[in-house]
């Protein structure tokens, strides 16, 4: 809006990482940085950024941090920015493409602050209790809800001393479907995205799918978690041929990683 403000970062480490972003951007001079070093950062620091990416990978050394594309020199690992709560990525008045796979934040809702945010991509350690805040992003085209799998890579025999921001505590000890099965509120919560295009989730068990008869601006949907040839598989397949009105806004539609739509 033009108005200018201060913003309230709580990890030191990431604070440190966009002043560095924002030292290299501007091309600061010696003079610029040392005052840039010695005071909070500004929304006018950070307007330019419209893209951040935080993507952890269960090989060590291949995690991604980028900010517009703009990546950490040297070696790094998600973990050193220990980044903790959603409300230091909702601070950025411009973002509009995020995407995170990380273990040490489950305060989502924070991104309701997001109001720019067109394209969003969350792969968390445990299922969103908490969506009713997706219908306060406006510009919101994109979806992507996903479970992560790195928890589970440690009964393979990873390093658990590697650096990661998914620990060891956050093994699943429950069932698997009750890990990432929602309920009736979710897919209502996702009826109130209305200006969504593309939808890519992750859901166990039985599915309803007439809550895309609310999203006539969605083409693409994607929805995963089952085996195709299991009985429940093949229910939600089935699904398309029984209630056609549901999908009929779609071009591309892939349930289980079968392509019903557009397979080519």
């Amino acid at each position: 809006t033009g108005e200018d403000y201060e913003l309230v970062i709580v990890s030191a480490e990431w604070e440190d990482l966009l002043k560095r972003m924002v030292r290299y951007h501007f091309d600061l001079s010696e003079e610029e940085r040392r005052e840039l070093e010695n005071r909070p950062l500004k929304a006018s620091d950070v307007a330019w950024i419209t893209e951040i990416t935080l993507t952890e990978h269960p090989v060590p050394g291949r995690d991604e941090v980028s900010v517009n594309g703009l990546r950490p020199g040297g070696e790094y690992e998600l973990a050193d920015f220990n980044l903790t709560t959603a409300r230091d990525l909702s601070q950025m008045p411009n973002l509009r493409s995020l995407t995170m796979e990380i273990g040490t934040i489950s305060d989502y809702e924070e991104l309701a602050d997001c109001i720019s945010l067109e394209e969003l991509s969350i792969v968390s350690a445990e299922p969103l209790k908490n969506t009713a805040w997706l219908s306060s992003l406006p510009r919101l085209k994109s979806l992507h809800l996903e479970i992560s799998m790195f928890t589970h890579l440690y009964a393979l025999g990873f390093n658990n001393e590697d650096p990661t921001t998914f620990s060891p505590d956050k093994m699943p000890d429950t069932d698997y479907h009750e890990q990432v099965s929602y309920g009736e509120e979710f897919f209502a919560d996702l009826a109130k995205c209305t200006g969504l295009e593309s939808l890519n989730i992750q859901h166990l068990g039985a599915f309803d799918s007439s809550f895309l008869e609310e999203l006539p601006n969605l083409y693409y949907f994607r929805l995963s978690g089952e085996d195709s040839e299991t009985e429940t598989g093949q229910e939600r397949l089935a699904d398309y041929e029984k209630n056609p009105e549901h999908y009929r806004w779609l071009r591309t539609l892939v349930i289980d990683d079968e392509w019903v739509l557009n397979g080519e």
